[in-house]
């Protein structure tokens, strides 16, 4: 039985591999090679369509590099422009400060020009008996009044700090009417000529810049006597620094020998 079985089983192997086999016809293959040529079709056709979307994609990529390059540039544009309207408000706003702080110099200059005007009227209206006698003078500017008084109508000599009875009446006048005023702040100016001083005159007053200190001196110890504030005042010595007039002549070297009283409102 062994024996049967060992002669059956390669037979059987046989005929089923041969049962299994498959002869394609010539319709057959004609028909796979048609299918075949049909796929290669379809993937050349995938190859081209898949080139022209890679070109598609690389032209969109080149699209979008660009659009982003265009938008960083608008961006760095638009932040330039909002650079210079930041910088042309802080212009205008410095502009403004300096419109405001011109207008208030203005302001300040036109209230000063009132005050100096007031003070001036006030002047020429209060001594105008001893400006037309030609005992002083008085003039102004856009800042300042000053009175000028001459050494003939405050002090006995040429080399003299002493003040006359006259001389001291005409101060104190002016004193009572700056009182009136009360202006900001008052300078007394000492002023002398050019000549040589008298030994006699030097054991006193050592040289001119002496003279015209104690001439400015006098003057103001009478402002302080009748009330006016020493911390509002103040005496300068010139000596013959500040000439009016030429010293060459007897007329012009009386001039320069004078008190000036700077008022500034």
């Amino acid at each position: 039985m062994a024996r049967w079985g060992k002669l059956v089983y390669p037979v059987l192997v046989v005929a089923l591999i041969s049962g299994c086999a498959h002869k394609y016809s010539a319709e057959e293959y004609n028909a796979l090679d048609a299918k075949l040529k049909r796929c290669e079709e379809s993937i050349k056709l995938l190859n081209a369509e898949n080139l022209e979307a890679k070109a598609q994609f690389s032209d969109l990529r080149n699209e979008a590099r660009k659009a982003r390059e265009e938008k960083e540039e608008c961006i760095r544009d638009k932040q330039a422009y909002l650079d210079k309207q930041i910088e042309t408000l802080q212009q205008n706003k410095e502009l403004l400060q300096q419109i405001s702080h011109f207008k208030t110099l203005m302001q300040e200059r036109k209230d000063m020009a009132g005050r100096v005007n007031k003070i001036y009227e006030y002047a020429m209206d209060l001594l105008d008996q001893e400006r037309l006698a030609d005992q002083l003078y008085i003039i102004k500017n856009t800042e300042k009044v000053k009175i000028i008084l001459p050494q003939r109508v405050l002090f006995a000599g040429p080399r003299s700090a002493w003040l006359m009875p006259k001389g001291v009446r005409l101060v104190e006048k002016i004193a009572k009417g700056l009182n009136r005023l009360d202006p900001g702040y008052i300078e007394i100016g000492g002023h002398t000529d050019n000549a040589v001083l008298p030994e006699i005159v030097k054991k006193v007053y050592p040289n001119n810049w002496s003279l015209s200190q104690a001439r400015a001196v006098a003057v103001l110890e009478v402002f302080e006597a009748h009330g006016i504030k020493t911390n509002r005042m103040c005496a300068i010595a010139y000596a013959d620094t500040r000439p009016v007039a030429d010293n060459s002549s007897e007329e012009g070297m009386a001039m320069n020998r004078r008190v000036e009283i700077t008022i500034l409102p």
